[in-house]
């Protein structure tokens, strides 16, 4: 055999060697993991994302009587359940990881339990994601860091990117790397301290009936065992890492290319096993919007198509309540209160108290976090309480959809906006046949925007003998009806609107949502969408209320989504509330499922709320309102 075979020879030995011990690692670490469900007869503690602020979170678990003036546990056989992101935007994650991994060990050895979940900001540390790295969680690490570690990356920094080593070079790369940063990485890598302790923390965890997660539940999670659910996140994870580690020592990876983009890169380079795998993983459910340390949905989405689907998860596992902490708020430095309304702001809960979300208080201003506790007591009680001041209070029913109102006024302070405002500007649209004009209304140095419609086809075709020729009617006054009636559901997702004449014109004024895409868009520009919602969940509530109302004009240009997240707005009704029960044409095709939660709205519908929409429409399009509404609960429509 020849120098060349035996060179070649050995590194196939030497890479399948490596992928051998790679495999076995990841073998030992899921086997490592610890159990995922729990029983116990002493008290639960929950506290949402800590963000680094060890004073705050020292000072709670102290008033909880989980440590003692040393820091040690004294909670005996009591469960605490930290529900994640314990790190970035801080000022001490080392000393609260170092403090944590101390009273895992010592709750355990008094038959307690001190439970922390992995979090969407534990599993970006992992993957090299730094977007919340504060510089005082690297200066943490700068002892740590040696002067060859960072020579070494320096020069792996001036090769990947082909630059020429100078002084501006060297100040460039020590101010976006400031001393610290490699020893955190290092520190946070697969043999690190702080990584492999992080990849022994379960993603998801049940104590007696209650479930806890960072993010929450998508319909992409699989019903299996909790044990099984963490092993297979788990491994996704690990062999994410393992394949990402192995490209960083080829030097086919740079060490600062972002996470979104390593891919890419690697798309540019030879077919192989490593690059395969790498590619399936980077799309794998731990890394994606709907791994349960990342999914919003439970907490932002609609509750009419999100209960469902927490119900079915809940009902598997056989759990009254799942608790998340992946909903943190940010508020300048005067917005800080320990006020029970605004605890109340800060501790939700949702789908028919399905759901609790641990809000986290952070301040823009440094380091000023509140932290909330929540306290299962043993007979089934929870208590809920500012963990470091110890004032307790109720949380509140969550709103149904997520995204504020402008100003953060309610609807019914919007719609007196719009009615007495002063229009400053009006601008003609080209859309559609009734060329709308978009207004500008100011007051109280207040400013908002809306659409102001004002086509009637069919004046005053709400009274006296029916004509079935208003079933074409186009008319401004069906989008406050649409308007009234998606409120009397409880559904929220059509902007405000209310009446007003404008230079002796009778129309309506609809709050102009800034920042929407439509379905036109997304599929023009072929934009993948990414929103926090089911895309299939939304058209399809949308389809529910479109076949409700008879709406004969929707299509794809004003199927309308949030840019920003991608939830969907209800618009354009002018052309509905038609008498037929069959389905529009655009709806034949449409496989409309009913929620429960939405069918249990409809039940609840009568024809008495409906006499508030008389106003607007005749006594035969109320009543084939309440026709629709029988067979879309039946479900044979």
């Amino acid at each position: 055999m020849g120098a060349a075979s035996m060179v070649k020879c050995e590194k196939i030995r030497c890479t399948k060697f490596y992928w051998l011990i790679i495999f076995f690692l990841i073998g030992l670490t899921v086997q490592a993991q610890q159990s995922s469900v729990f029983t116990t007869s002493s008290s639960i503690h929950v506290i949402g994302d800590v963000h680094g602020a060890y004073n705050e979170i020292q000072k709670t678990l102290t008033n909880l009587g989980l440590i003692d003036q040393q820091n040690n546990w004294s909670g005996g056989t009591s469960h605490f359940v930290c529900l994640g992101n314990i790190m970035d935007k801080g000022a001490a994650t080392k000393k609260v990881m170092d403090l944590f991994i101390k009273l895992q060990t010592q709750a355990e050895q008094a038959g307690g339990q001190f439970h922390v979940i992995l979090g969407e900001h534990e599993v970006m540390n992992l993957k090299g994601d730094r977007h919340g790295l504060s510089a005082e969680e690297i200066a943490e690490f700068s002892e740590d860091e040696t002067t060859e570690q960072r020579q070494k990356a320096y020069q792996q920094y001036i090769q990947w990117h082909k630059l020429t080593q100078s002084e501006q070079t060297q100040t460039d790369f020590d101010t976006k790397y400031p001393v610290g940063f490699f020893a955190h990485q290092q520190a946070f890598g697969l043999s690190g301290k702080y990584g492999k302790w992080l990849l022994e923390l379960p993603f998801i965890i049940k104590i007696n009936d209650q479930l806890f997660t960072h993010g929450g539940l998508s319909q992409n999670i699989k019903l299996t065992d909790l044990t099984s659910l963490n092993k297979q996140l788990k491994s996704e994870l690990l062999s994410y890492l393992k394949h990402w580690d192995y490209f960083l020592k080829k030097g086919q990876l740079g060490f600062d290319i972002p996470f979104e983009e390593r891919a890419a890169y690697l798309k540019k380079l030879i077919d192989s096993p490593q690059k395969r795998t790498f590619m399936k993983n980077n799309r794998s459910l731990v890394l994606s919007t709907d791994g349960p340390s990342s999914y919003q949905g439970n907490s932002q989405c609609h509750p009419y198509f999100e209960e469902d689907q927490l119900a079915e998860k809940l009902q598997f596992w056989e759990a009254s309540r799942l608790w998340v902490g992946n909903t943190s708020l940010e508020h300048g430095p005067s917005e800080l209160s320990t006020q029970k309304s605004f605890a109340q702001q800060i501790v939700q809960q949702r789908l028919s108290e399905q759901l609790m979300m641990m809000n986290t208080e952070l301040s823009s201003s440094k380091h000023q976090t509140q932290l909330w506790t929540a306290t299962i007591t043993p007979d089934g009680q929870t208590n809920f309480s500012n963990g470091s001041l110890t004032k307790q209070f109720q949380p509140e029913q969550a709103v149904k959809r997520h995204s504020r109102n402008v100003y953060n006024m309610s609807d019914e302070e919007i719609e007196q906006f719009m009615k007495t405002a002063e229009i400053t500007n009006m601008i003609d649209t080209t859309e559609g046949k009734t060329k709308p004009f978009k207004v500008t209304m100011e007051k109280d140095g207040k400013v908002i925007h809306g659409i102001f419609k004002y086509m009637d086809t069919h004046p005053r075709s709400n009274r006296g003998r029916w004509r079935n020729s208003v079933n074409q009617a186009d008319r401004y006054q069906y989008e406050l009806a649409a308007y009234r009636l998606d409120r009397l559901l409880g559904i929220g997702l059509v902007p405000v609107t209310v009446a007003r004449n404008i230079d002796g014109r009778d129309g309506i004024i609809q709050f102009w949502v800034d920042g929407l895409i439509s379905l036109l868009q997304y599929n023009d520009d072929k934009i993948i969408y990414k929103g926090i919602c089911d895309f299939n969940n939304q058209v399809n509530f949308l389809d529910s209320f479109d076949y409700l109302i008879l709406n004969t004009d929707r299509n794809q240009s004003n199927v309308m989504f949030n840019k920003n997240d991608g939830q969907i707005w209800f618009i354009d009704h002018s052309k509905s509330f038609g008498t037929s029960s069959r389905r529009p044409k655009m709806l034949k095709k449409s496989n409309i499922k009913v929620t429960k939660a939405f069918r249990t709205a409809l039940k609840n519908l009568t024809s008495e709320q409906l006499q508030e929409l008389s106003p607007w429409l005749h006594k035969k399009q109320i009543q084939a309102i309440m026709n629709r509404r029988d067979y879309l609960v039946s479900g044979n429509f």
